[in-house]
């Protein structure tokens, strides 16, 4: 509703009585066009139309023009609808300016009560403005807290599929580590058959004389098992090379100590099968005691080579201490150690047949020493 204030006051028609009727009298210092909006005025408020007395000029006449209009004023003093124009009739000796200044107490009361709901009005605003941010932040900060939820649930679930493989690698080493044990015992027991060789060779240099056909043969064997040794030796290294990728394929590597078990026990097949040859070589050599001086260098030359070998174990034992940080590249150089597996199939085939040769060589040899003895 909109109120329209100038400095003049504007008055309406009489009635029978010679009382005006004043629907709206506006008494401010300036032009004010308000909208009155606010619901708490209306309610503290009641509506009343204010009357006053006819106001004549010094001639006693009405005023000539005449406008109507409605202002809504409030009386804080009075709880019911009770209209001013009951309450002022007043005789009409009683002077105008009471009334006027009444009514401009009305009227600032009226025009503060606006200016009190207008900041209300503002300040309300204001609060549903900071609301509605407080309101924004409040859900950018529950979508942010909703994504660092789903990525804590996915950290959580990989740190739990971390922690199952890492225990499955831990069980799979501790098998690794009683398998090296084995590995390790079966490598001690091979150097004490060795060293039983060794005792079992030098009880022999002391009583051995052969034939320079049958030394010839001997330093073949000899010879032989240097190569045989170095291919072991090479074998090693390449094992030695390929283990350091252990952890990234470990379900694989219980296959590949099988394949090594199974090279162990051929490897035991043979020793067992020169210690065989060597204890028909000396009861070969109890036939040759006339040519041993010349045979005792050559045994010289044995007896070094055995040294050499024992150092050359030595090598490998060490190497088999160090097989635990060497196991790490074993996967990575898998196909590799595949085609060299291959090849030493085809060597070992070969040496099959130069041993088969050899025992060839030794029966003809048994035959042409038993014609000389003949």
């Amino acid at each position: 509703m909109d109120v329209e204030a100038s400095n003049k006051p504007i008055f309406c028609g009489g009635d029978d009585d010679g009382n005006l009727n004043l629907k709206m009298v506006a008494l401010c210092e300036k032009n004010i066009r308000r909208s009155v909006s606010c619901e708490d005025f209306y309610k503290k408020r009641n509506t009343i139309t204010l009357p006053v007395k006819r106001v004549f000029d010094h001639n006693n006449s009405l005023c000539g023009s005449r406008k109507k209009s409605k202002v809504f004023l409030y009386d804080d003093d009075d709880d019911d609808d009770v209209s001013i124009f009951s309450r002022n009739k007043r005789p009409a000796t009683m002077s105008t300016d009471k009334s006027f200044s009444l009514l401009k107490e009305k009227l600032a009361s009226v025009e503060n009560s606006f200016g009190e709901c207008k900041r209300m009005r503002q300040v309300e605003k204001k609060r549903l403005k900071s609301i509605k941010r407080d309101i924004e932040e409040c859900s950018k900060e529950l979508q942010t807290k909703k994504k660092e939820i789903s990525c804590v649930e996915s950290i959580n679930e990989a740190r739990k599929k971390m922690e199952a493989k890492v225990e499955e690698c831990v069980e799979d080493f501790v098998e690794k580590e009683g398998q090296l044990h084995l590995m390790e015992d079966l490598i001690g027991e091979c150097k004490q058959e060795l060293k039983t060789k060794e005792l079992e060779l030098r009880q022999v240099s002391d009583n051995i004389s052969k034939h320079k056909h049958f030394e010839r043969q001997v330093t073949q064997l000899l010879n032989d098992l240097v190569s045989k040794q170095n291919q072991l030796k090479s074998k090693e290294n390449q094992h030695e090379g390929r283990v350091k990728e252990h952890e990234s394929k470990e379900r694989e590597f219980e296959w590949r100590v099988k394949q090594l078990e199974s090279e162990k026990k051929q490897f035991e097949r043979q020793v067992q099968e020169l210690e065989s040859k060597d204890n028909h070589l000396v009861c070969q050599m109890k036939e040759f005691v006339s040519e041993k001086r010349e045979f005792e260098s050559q045994m010289e030359e044995l007896v070094l080579k055995q040294k050499y070998f024992e150092s050359r174990m030595k090598e490998l034992e060490l190497k088999e201490g160090k097989l635990e940080g060497r196991l790490k590249e074993h996967e990575l150089n898998e196909r590799e150690f595949k085609g060299q597996m291959i090849d030493l199939a085809s060597k070992q085939n070969y040496y099959k047949t130069r041993m088969k040769e050899l025992e060839s060589k030794e029966k003809q040899h048994e035959g042409q020493v038993m014609e000389l003895e003949s």
